[in-house]
């Protein structure tokens, strides 16, 4: 024997002249239908929340691609400018040549070199077969290579 409430009437009255319409619907078929409901609202639901992330990051993707125009723009003007200071460094170097030659200087040196343990702390005493005096001396060899000799008011070069 079936339960009083398995089935459910529905009655649709829609105006008064037409007719009454009736559907009954099982506990069953109503339960099925509400969980369908639930279901599509929930995806419903998640495709609003996805839609509108996609929408945010459409915002940000657009704000980077300004932002990656504007740096294209500064470093290929940054290029151009660095362009123009190695043009400028070699006009010097080659007005330095040029001045060298006329005042019979000795050539210049491009790169100072940097002692191998440069920076390095450590012990005070100098390592195995150099004494401190050769120590001092890579010092001072390193200060001359970044003299610029200078000429005495007797027109000779002043010694290294």
């Amino acid at each position: 024997m079936k339960a009083v409430h398995e089935r459910y009437t529905l009655i649709l009255v829609t105006d008064e002249l037409s007719p009454v319409r009736r559907m009954q619907l099982s506990r069953r078929t109503l339960r099925r239908a509400t969980t369908a409901a639930l279901m599509a609202g929930a995806v419903l639901a998640l495709g609003l929340v996805d839609y509108v992330r996609l929408r945010l990051d459409r915002v940000e993707v657009a704000t980077l691609r300004d932002e990656a125009r504007r740096y294209g723009g500064e470093l290929s003007t940054l290029g151009s400018e660095v362009g123009d200071l190695a043009a400028e460094l070699e006009r010097v170097r080659e007005l330095e040549r040029k001045v060298r030659v006329i005042a019979n200087l000795p050539q210049a040196v491009r790169e100072a070199r940097v002692p191998d343990h440069a920076g390095q702390g450590g012990a005070d005493e100098a390592p195995a077969g150099t004494g401190a005096s050769a120590r001092a001396g890579d010092g001072a060899a390193l200060c001359t290579l970044l003299m610029v000799p200078s000429r005495a008011d007797t027109g000779r070069p002043t010694p290294r």
